[in-house]
């Protein structure tokens, strides 16, 4: 009977350890950005991915969004506020997967500003990716800049009187 109570202890402890790690699946819960209009990102604490494409390692809790943009063009993130420390910004083309791989780096970020994306295509579906470079707590506010629809796609053509 001694043995059966440790054992159920090890499972008990076992699952409890790991219940931190599932919740910080940053792919349970993707919230859709919106061009022009900011959201605030505040991680804390570890992620389960460490993406390096900018050069740095990125240990902190990952935040990670979508983003489809209406025009196709030259993007970019504008950056409002910073606390905690750098934060490095990624993108890639949702079809690639919710995943640690394939990710492309916008910059890591710890000043505000404006920061160009790339040139993304319109109705194509877009993943964003905040991870941070350390554990501790940040917070980034941030947008993604709306683009102006070419005025040369419909021109109406005027007829003579």
């Amino acid at each position: 009977m001694k043995n059966f109570t440790r054992l159920i202890a090890l499972i008990c402890c076992l699952c409890l350890m790991a219940t931190p790690i599932f919740s910080q699946d940053p792919c349970l819960s993707i919230p859709t950005l919106t061009c022009g209009t900011a959201v605030s990102a505040t991680p804390s604490g570890a992620g389960i991915w460490s993406v390096n494409t900018c050069g740095f390692s990125t240990p902190g809790q990952e935040k990670l969004y979508s983003f489809t943009p209406m025009v196709t063009g030259a993007y970019s993130l504008q950056v409002n506020s910073v606390a905690g420390g750098y934060i490095d910004y990624f993108y890639k083309v949702a079809s690639g997967g919710c995943n640690s791989t394939g990710w492309t780096c916008i910059d890591d970020i710890n000043f505000t500003g404006t920061y160009p994306i790339a040139t993304l295509t319109a109705g194509v579906q877009y993943f964003i990716l905040l991870d941070p470079e350390g554990t501790g707590s940040y917070s980034h506010n941030f947008q993604i800049n709306c683009l102006a629809a070419d005025p040369c796609t419909s021109i109406t053509p005027l007829a003579c009187a």
